[in-house]
């Protein structure tokens, strides 16, 4: 009985990741023909920061990447509340190719998943990574 006076309680906010990981071309097709692949920061909403890199994993895969590792051995936990001065800090030239603040903070409650700039590398003759 009066159920319409309990607060209701909201899901708590997924916490905010930042995982840099190094992937090959695998089967996806977005990538450059000349690029063998890349190291791509992904940003990922995760109750934990294992939940987090599983489902950055699972989206670059799902993808046609091949995941081979996390490239700087981190798992790092951003603040979403400072998402606009990380990226105006971070990636200044491409602060229209990520989410607002507002739409990080907003996303967080479900799902989310972005990822930065890819810099990608070539194969030189012979195998190797250029």
């Amino acid at each position: 009985m009066f159920s319409f006076l309990k607060p209701k309680t909201s899901k708590p906010l997924l916490r905010l990741f930042q995982v840099n990981v190094h992937i090959e071309r695998g089967t996806n097709t977005e990538m450059p023909p000349k690029l063998a692949g890349a190291h791509v920061p992904v940003f990922v909403g995760g109750e934990d920061h294992e939940s987090g890199v599983m489902k950055a994993v699972a989206s670059l895969t799902a993808r046609g990447f091949k995941f081979l590792d996390i490239a700087d051995r981190h798992i790092h936990e951003l603040d979403p509340q400072k998402w606009d001065a990380f990226i105006r800090e971070v990636w200044p030239d491409y602060v229209g190719h990520f989410p607002t603040q507002s739409e990080v903070i907003s996303r967080l409650q479900t799902e989310f998943l972005c990822t930065g700039p890819f810099a990608g590398y070539e194969v030189q003759k012979g195998g190797k990574s250029a």
